[in-house]
């Protein structure tokens, strides 16, 4: 049996743990089998971060998705590298950890919507929006289309007013 047959299993059995059966820590370690057997398996990973951030287990998610990316190909690592800068601006208050790695997967994706999501969360942590404004106008700046304006439009709406934005609101108009 495949890796990825048994990760298969161990996700489907726990689906099963977490909602037939009402028991959301067996249903984590099945999940956290799964990522054994395939540290890709897309779907574990995001049921983790939706339970152990549930469960308020913020420091200890972080430390398993950073171990989990290690052992991935960097090919394969957006999905957990996107949930750790999730975490880091919207839960553990170490929104500036988050910066490096928005601003390679926006370089790669410019028009990565979970990235662009997690950067407008950004924008109103303070000192750090004016990083994550820039990081934006990058995006949009390699962005094709109109998706690229959409985002610059849509970033002079949210930036109305905040701080240390005043210089790049002048280049976006």
């Amino acid at each position: 049996q495949s890796s990825v047959d048994k990760a298969k299993v161990l996700v489907e059995w726990a689906d099963a743990e977490e909602r037939l059966l009402s028991d959301p820590d067996r249903a984590a370690q099945r999940y956290e089998a799964a990522l054994a057997a395939d540290p890709a398996a897309t779907s574990a990973i995001h049921a983790i971060v939706r339970l152990k951030r549930a469960k308020g287990q913020v420091a200890e998610l972080l430390d398993a998705l950073e171990a989990l990316r290690r052992r991935l190909p960097k090919a394969d690592a957006r999905d957990v590298e996107l949930a750790i800068a999730s975490l880091l601006v919207e839960h553990a208050g170490r929104a500036e950890e988050a910066i490096a790695i928005l601003r390679e997967a926006l370089a790669r994706f410019p028009e990565d919507t979970e990235a662009i999501r997690i950067a407008r969360a950004g924008l109103s942590v303070r000192p750090h929006g004016r990083d994550f404004a820039l990081l934006l106008e990058a995006a949009a700046d390699a962005a094709e289309g109109e998706s690229g304006r959409w985002l610059l439009e849509s970033l002079l709406e949210q930036t109305r007013g905040a701080e240390g934005v005043a210089e790049a609101r002048a280049r976006w108009h």
